[in-house]
């Protein structure tokens, strides 16, 4: 229920935070599928874990997570590496702002207005 409460009201917090990229390509024809395509690969394979895939011209890049430390990201890309060998060489962790939701306990839930 506080979850629920705190998910309507969209409390979150955006801190600096690391994520594990697993693909980069500025392949005019082909990136931008190439992307999506692998993205539902990675949900299918690591469910726990957030995939995003963006776009920053000129390049289609997807990456993994929400680590808060390097040490979680490093090993997180390692069980990647493992799992899908023919990307290993593109495998690298970034440092970026990462959103996540915050959730309260009752007593520090905003009040109702």
């Amino acid at each position: 229920l506080v979850k629920k409460e705190v998910a309507e009201k969209n409390v979150a917090i955006t801190a600096v935070g690391y994520r594990v990229q697993v693909y980069s390509n500025n392949n005019a024809r082909k990136a931008k599928a190439d992307a999506f395509e692998l993205e539902e690969k990675l949900v299918e394979l690591f469910p726990e874990v957030k995939c995003y895939v963006t776009y920053s011209a000129p390049f289609w890049k997807v990456r993994l997570g929400d680590f808060s430390n390097y040490a979680e990201a490093v090993i997180f890309s390692k069980k990647v590496k493992s799992t899908l060998p023919k990307l290993a060489n593109e495998i690298i962790v970034i440092k970026e702002n990462n959103t996540k939701p915050l959730y309260l306990d009752d007593k520090t839930l905003p009040e109702a207005e």
